[in-house]
């Protein structure tokens, strides 16, 4: 395989790979907010997520359809339900064995 060809594969790669770790970084950052006792307001989410309004709305329907985040509409915060803290395990498991993966140089 040409060279070029090979660089662009693996570039590829990498950027799809990179669009997956901002995407579990963004998730994970919601749920770790929403561990609060009480729940985390929406504006609250957004800034510890690092993401805007239009954001913030896309993951936080999908997280409740997946039952990963709860809202309440008294309160008009969000929790981090079981499932969600299940989840947030698995992502911080998965980052851990990357970053081992990576010092250890086997990419």
């Amino acid at each position: 395989m040409p060279k070029c060809l090979y660089v662009k594969k693996v570039s590829t790669f990498m950027v799809k790979n990179q669009r997956l770790v901002d995407r579990a970084f963004i998730i994970a950052r919601i749920l770790q907010s929403g561990k609060t006792e009480r729940g985390s307001p929406e504006g609250k989410i957004m800034s510890d997520a690092l993401i805007d309004l239009e954001q913030i709305d896309l993951y936080l329907r999908n997280m409740i359809a997946n039952s990963l985040i709860q809202y309440n509409p008294v309160t008009r915060t969000y929790k981090t339900t079981k499932n969600g803290d299940e989840f947030l395990k698995t992502i911080t498991q998965m980052v851990e064995s990357l970053s081992l993966l990576k010092n250890n140089d086997v990419f």
